[in-house]
């Protein structure tokens, strides 16, 4: 999906359907700076107690403020409402807001009883104005929903790569791991320690599984990024990444407000210990970083242009709201993050020109090609991404956005 900059945006957003609702809803809150996982379950005693569209979380000084989202094409019926709204009881910490997204003229009778069980219903009319309210107003809505549309191409990608994870068993039950499990863990220990056992036990490499089972050469796969389902692999691996790294935001949160140092040291492990340290070191980097690196994976490719390190930084930070300081400390971070304990191994890697982070698939890096070209042409004109890599890599992206009209139909200007 993709908004046209040069209409209204509410007219476009009247006629949508369910998967464009959430897609939109998803990107909205990420484009502002909410951390968002989707298609999130609260599972108990495995059965499904709750199920949400979208999770979007934003940090700040004192605490994390969580918003969970349901979209509908249509409207929501008396049951839905009520099953929404077990939230309330099922999260901990509790959501901040519950937001029901349904079409226009919703009865009235919906809003009453969504008043009444502490969750409101935005008609989709108003989502520009409500979810991402700088999208109101004319004069900004060309350069803004050029912004949106970048989050709306990722949104796309992610609907792809979800979709093919139900080839590879394996890859599925590490997908499920993430949305019906992992998402929810209250105490936030608990959360970073469960996430970092399976992420380095049971999940560990999960493309290796499907190189395994397809019989393929995880090199050639790795630089040609021909094959979904390892391309899949790798997307639901970045997505753990993602959730280690908002596991550690609020672990670092908890420890700064409640904890003392020999605390962190009885319950923490050194590489994470360390990381710990290091994130906290800047209190007012703190907030942004899993955020921050959301927008580096899934906008900008997980990837620097070293010949363009200062613009892109710059960039970068302009973009995220922050500080060109703030960008290098969280890559400093992601880097800290995944060295292994002696140091001596980082996801980092530089190569003919590039920094960049490894196992990130080859669709995300094609649109931080196309990020580059579209915000500086000029800059970008005779830049070789990757090699002969960067070909395949748009090929993968073309495949992912199948749906969308591929990139021709990418509104990134």
């Amino acid at each position: 999906m993709q908004l046209d900059p040069t209409q209204p945006l509410v007219g476009q957003i009247s006629v949508i359907g369910g998967n464009d609702v959430q897609r939109l809803t998803a990107a909205a809150c990420a484009s502002v700076g909410y951390t968002v996982f989707t298609n999130v379950v609260v599972v108990l005693g495995g059965e499904p107690a709750a199920e949400a569209d979208v999770f979007a979380a934003l940090f700040t000084p004192l605490r994390e403020s969580r918003v969970v989202i349901e979209c509908k094409g249509g409207n929501p019926s008396f049951n839905d409402i009520r099953k929404f709204s077990s939230f309330e009881q099922l999260l901990s910490p509790r959501p901040d807001e519950m937001l029901f997204v349904a079409r226009p003229n919703c009865p009235t009778n919906r809003h009453e009883l969504a008043h009444l069980l502490g969750l409101r219903i935005v008609e989709r009319t108003n989502l520009a104005y409500y979810a991402l309210p700088l999208l109101g107003g004319a004069g900004l809505r060309h350069e803004r929903a050029v912004v949106l549309n970048r989050f709306l191409a990722w949104q796309d990608v992610d609907a792809f790569f979800v979709l093919q994870t139900r080839n590879i068993e394996a890859v599925r039950q590490h997908y499920r791991f993430l949305t019906h499990q992992l998402w929810c863990v209250g105490p936030t220990d608990q959360q970073v320690l469960l996430s970092f056992d399976a992420y380095t036990n049971q999940y560990a490499r999960s493309w290796e599984t499907v190189s395994a089972q397809k019989g393929l050469n995880e090199r050639d796969a790795l630089y040609d990024a021909n094959d979904d389902d390892f391309e899949a692999a790798m997307y639901v691996v970045l997505i753990h990444r993602l959730m280690n790294a908002y596991a550690v935001t609020r672990r670092t949160l908890e420890v700064v407000r409640h904890e003392t140092p020999q605390q962190l040291i009885d319950t923490t492990g050194p590489v994470l210990r360390a990381t710990i340290s290091e994130l906290s070191s800047h209190p007012r980097h703190l907030f942004g970083f899993p955020s921050f690196l959301q927008r580096f994976f899934f906008v900008w490719g997980g990837f620097i242009v070293e010949a363009n390190r200062a613009t892109e930084i710059e960039q970068m930070a302009r973009e995220a709201g922050t500080s060109k300081d703030a960008v290098e400390h969280y890559l400093n971070v992601l880097d800290l993050l995944y060295q292994s304990r002696d140091g001596n191994l980082s996801l980092f890697q530089n190569w003919g020109g590039f920094r960049y982070f490894k196992f990130v698939p080859g669709a995300l890096r094609a649109l931080g090609f196309l990020h580059r070209e579209a915000i500086a042409p000029e800059l970008y004109a005779n830049t070789e991404f990757f090699g002969r890599s960067g070909e395949k890599y748009r090929t993968a992206l073309e495949r992912a956005l199948v749906d969308t009209g591929g990139t021709a139909a990418l509104r990134y200007r």
